[in-house]
């Protein structure tokens, strides 16, 4: 027997509700290693300098120094974060859940790097949000951002809501030209 045309729009919800939370959560894997850093799986380096990414001609590391990111004390290894850049990747990721939630796909994708608007399918894009948005509600909005900012990368773990499936864990992040989008694609 075929199933009904409603439960046939049930499941195709609870699929898109299910691709827009992957979507989501999927970081390092896909783009990383965890820390904010490319992997070299692409037989690249993983690495790049800070010219590649920004449209000013200085080091962007946030300590001001171009060395490893340590307190003065130099045996540490907990880089000293400009607190206007953290203030600016929470808003940026804040302003990323909410234009997924309402949905706003454009918005959304526009905050996006650079990289994965370059695979980015608008239509699927789209989908994937309204699903979650039929799943889980609309004008959700992040909740206990917690950045961790290397130079111009950053990974940074949040909740949307009070929804623990919709809580994401080191979502990478990346500075363009002055500006942080989510590289989690």
């Amino acid at each position: 027997m075929a199933p009904s045309s409603g439960s046939r729009t049930r499941l195709n919800r609870a699929l898109a509700a299910l691709l827009a939370a992957t979507f989501l959560t999927v970081t390092a894997a896909a783009c990383g290693d965890g820390n904010g850093r490319r992997s070299g799986r692409d037989g690249g380096s993983g690495g790049h300098s800070d010219d590649d990414y920004d449209d000013d001609d200085y080091d962007d590391d946030f300590n001001g120094t171009s060395g490893g990111g340590t307190s003065s004390g130099g045996t540490g290894s907990t880089p000293t974060v400009d607190p206007v850049q953290r203030a600016a990747l929470e808003e940026a990721v804040a302003a990323y859940v909410l234009a997924s939630f309402v949905p706003a796909p454009d918005d959304a994708a526009g905050l996006l790097s650079q990289r994965c608007r370059d695979f980015l399918d608008l239509h699927a894009f789209t989908v994937e949000l309204r699903g979650a948005v039929d799943e889980h509600g609309a004008g959700l909005t992040a909740r206990d951002i917690r950045p961790v900012i290397t130079g111009h990368t950053a990974t940074v773990s949040y909740g949307v809501a009070d929804i623990p499936a919709l809580a994401v864990e080191g979502e990478p992040w990346i500075r363009e030209n002055g500006e942080w989008h989510n590289d989690g694609c």
